[in-house]
């Protein structure tokens, strides 16, 4: 005789039919000589602001977005400052990683860290002199990126004193330079 397979040991057995709740008549205000007040009901807002109170530096588009949204002076003031607390957040998160950036791309430039800083430092002196943007930098933390760390080294390593810089157009063979041209092909110092 074949084994027979229990099929319906595994099957589930239908669900019941969901209760249904009867549907609740509302309330009807109660006759004119009852002593029973009406109910409160807080009236809706029948007329948006015509214009909004915008903090200094919010375009005025977003006045526009809030009246074609409808929403409240409250309602405009309270998603700003919401938004405005997530902005905040993420330029701290965005300047402490930059910061870290700028830390360990010191650490690999190993003993070499402090002079070269200092020539970076110098040639954004020597070419910024007016500290526009140093102040740029600094205020946006792309001071401590590893790319205008790298750029401002270079910079100040292809200065020469007096803060010339390297010429990177090569002369064409039998042009002279200004040297050669005041003092010949010897060089004054080495005529001893």
């Amino acid at each position: 005789m074949a084994e027979e397979t229990v099929v319906a040991d595994t099957l589930q057995e239908p669900a019941a039919d969901p209760v249904v709740e009867p549907i609740k008549e509302q309330p009807t205000a109660p006759p004119a000589d009852s002593d029973v007040p009406p109910p409160k009901v807080d009236p809706a807002p029948t007329s948006e602001p015509v214009s909004y109170k915008l903090p200094e530096g919010i375009p005025p588009e977003i006045g526009e977005f809030a009246k074609s949204q409808k929403f409240t002076q409250a309602q405009l003031d309270a998603t700003l400052q919401q938004f405005g607390g997530i902005m905040q957040a993420s330029e701290q998160k965005r300047g402490e990683a930059l910061r870290q950036l700028g830390e360990a791309h010191l650490k690999n430039w190993g003993d070499q860290a402090k002079h070269r800083l200092g020539l970076a430092k110098r040639a954004l002196a020597q070419n910024d002199p007016e500290g526009k943007l140093a102040k740029a930098l600094n205020e946006s933390g792309y001071g401590n990126h590893p790319a205008v760390l790298d750029f401002l080294y270079n910079l100040g390593k292809g200065m020469r004193e007096g803060g010339f810089l390297k010429s990177a157009v090569h002369r064409p063979p039998g042009e002279k330079s200004a040297a050669q041209a005041m003092y010949g092909d010897k060089h004054p110092s080495k005529e001893n």
